[in-house]
């Protein structure tokens, strides 16, 4: 059942990218003309199609989480390009890597995911000296060469989903946020992002080979709930649509 998170808790959804025709032209449907737009530039037809699906699903589940129609729902763009709804006081953040999508929804707090494939990276260790900070890169380089892979993607999800919850993204320097990696948490943020108690930064399971992290601000809530939808959840939807509980 498709619902509106509670003040206390984080709902995550993990969806698919890969729908069939059918889901798929339903979203489709329910996008703005920039939104399409957007897709169209996509020069690469997989990529047009899941932006499609991605902005599509989006679109029906915040729509059921508030009982309203999808085509109705007004966004906004923050600043530096974080999305917001216009009239309503639910916060999200969406996230992608292959075929998972991931959309964190929650009311009342700004929250971040990110999630990643894990993999061999050629310039590994020039990305590390880039977006770790030094005690990070100390601790990442005394690893054993097989560990390193799997604690970068660690760093690296963590960090994004902190940018993305604050809102500025990248611009904001992923060296200036300081975390440790097991149990993920930060433990230095800059100076107008306020404490690093501020925020609760998490782990979250979405399945090998994926690495996924959640950044929620503000008191830390109680319950985090991962829940994945089959790709066929939308033709349900347009049948008999879900209100929120």
């Amino acid at each position: 059942m498709i619902r509106l998170p509670g003040p206390d808790e984080v709902i995550v959804w993990r969806l698919s990218l890969d729908l069939p025709d059918e889901a798929l032209s339903q979203c489709r449907a329910v996008l703005s003309p920039p939104e399409q737009a957007r897709g169209e530039r996509l020069r690469n037809p997989l990529h047009r199609r899941r932006h499609r699906a991605a902005w599509g699903q989006l679109r029906w589940l915040l729509a059921s989480c508030l009982g309203r129609s999808p085509e109705r729902l007004r966004f906004g763009r923050e600043r530096h390009g974080k999305p917001f709804l216009v009239d309503a006081p639910l916060d999200f953040n969406l996230s992608h890597s292959g075929e998972c999508l991931l959309i964190a929804v929650a009311e009342g707090r700004p929250v971040g995911v990110d999630v990643e494939r894990v993999r061999p990276l050629s310039r590994m260790a020039a990305l590390a000296e880039h977006c770790l900070a030094p005690s990070e890169l100390a601790w990442w380089r005394n690893l054993e060469e097989a560990e390193r892979i799997g604690a970068f993607f660690k760093f690296w999800t963590g960090k994004e989903a902190f940018v993305k919850a604050d809102g500025r993204g990248l611009s904001l320097g992923l060296k200036r946020c300081v975390l440790t990696p097991d149990p993920l948490r930060l433990v230095a943020v800059p100076e107008d992002c306020g404490r690093p108690r501020d925020w609760q930064l998490l782990e979250i399971e979405v399945g090998d080979p994926l690495q996924a992290a959640l950044c929620i601000h503000g008191k830390p809530v109680s319950s985090v709930q991962v829940v994945g939808l089959p790709p066929d959840w939308l033709p349900p939807l347009r049948q008999q649509p879900v209100r929120a509980s």
